[in-house]
């Protein structure tokens, strides 16, 4: 299956709804089933954009940190998988 498209992959942790009153932070970007993989493979899979550092939430989520918005946008923009429902 392509990746992210693994539905019956289980989780350590829920997935997090964003709350409405939190600060947007336009360098980062929110990563949801990432339980299997390093920082250093986060890290590397968004290489050409600039991160600065991956900030762990849980097992399964974290948010990547880019040096500035718009290596967050372009890295989105590029990168971004949707995970079906």
């Amino acid at each position: 299956a392509p990746y992210g498209e693994d539905l019956r992959a289980a989780f350590c942790c829920p997935r997090r709804e964003a709350d409405a009153e939190a600060e947007v932070l336009e360098e980062t970007l929110h990563c949801y089933g990432v339980d299997r993989l390093s920082t250093a493979e986060i890290l590397d899979y968004f290489k050409a954009y600039g991160p600065a550092y991956v900030l762990w939430l849980d097992d399964s989520s974290g948010n990547v940190v880019f040096a500035d918005a718009s290596n967050a946008r372009r890295a989105y923009h590029t990168l971004g998988q949707t995970i079906r429902q």
